[in-house]
């Protein structure tokens, strides 16, 4: 993976994220919101890489995070949900794993997002490993219980991704 698709974060993005990650973690524990986290972690380090990946994503495409600061609890299934970013007219939800070689996941399929985006790393540093569109992520064929995960949801293999090429081009031209 070339490093033209890495990003690391500097101290403020970092201390950024953490806030943001403790306080969405914080507003779902107050409102009862369920942890649809798919792998046996912490929650809250889990909500905190997955600010620090949207801010990596986002500086990485150099667009500024509007979505990434707005602390509310969204949901897929009242229809709250718009993904992370919007850019050039696409809602982007962007999930973020500590592992390279990490699946794209999903645990609801969400109708007002366009695409969904894999970034890996952790720590601040975090690589774009690729994308899929919506219509193909949430294919009934990718619906299920897969190895390791704690429920079913859709998932994508990390070779089935669009290529990090591919989500630029589909995302600034």
């Amino acid at each position: 993976m070339s490093d033209e698709y890495t990003v690391s974060l500097n101290q403020l993005e970092k201390r950024l994220a953490v806030y943001i990650g403790r306080q969405r973690e914080s507003l779902s524990r107050s409102l009862s919101v369920s942890n649809h986290k798919m792998a046996h972690e912490d929650p809250i380090k889990a909500d905190i890489e997955g600010a620090m990946g949207e801010i990596a994503f986002c500086k990485l495409l150099n667009t500024y995070p509007h979505d990434v600061f707005e602390l509310c609890v969204r949901s897929a299934a009242d229809g709250s949900d718009y993904g992370d970013v919007a850019m050039n007219g696409l809602r982007i939800d962007i999930k973020t794993s500590a592992y390279k070689t990490a699946r794209l996941l999903a645990v609801t399929k969400n109708p007002n997002v366009d695409m969904l985006i894999l970034m890996t790393g952790e720590e601040g540093v975090y690589t774009l490993a690729g994308g899929m569109m919506a219509d193909e992520m949430y294919k009934d064929s990718r619906y299920g219980n897969h190895v390791g995960l704690r429920k079913p949801c859709y998932a994508a293999e990390h070779n089935e991704l669009m290529s990090p090429e591919d989500v630029f081009k589909a995302l600034l031209y």
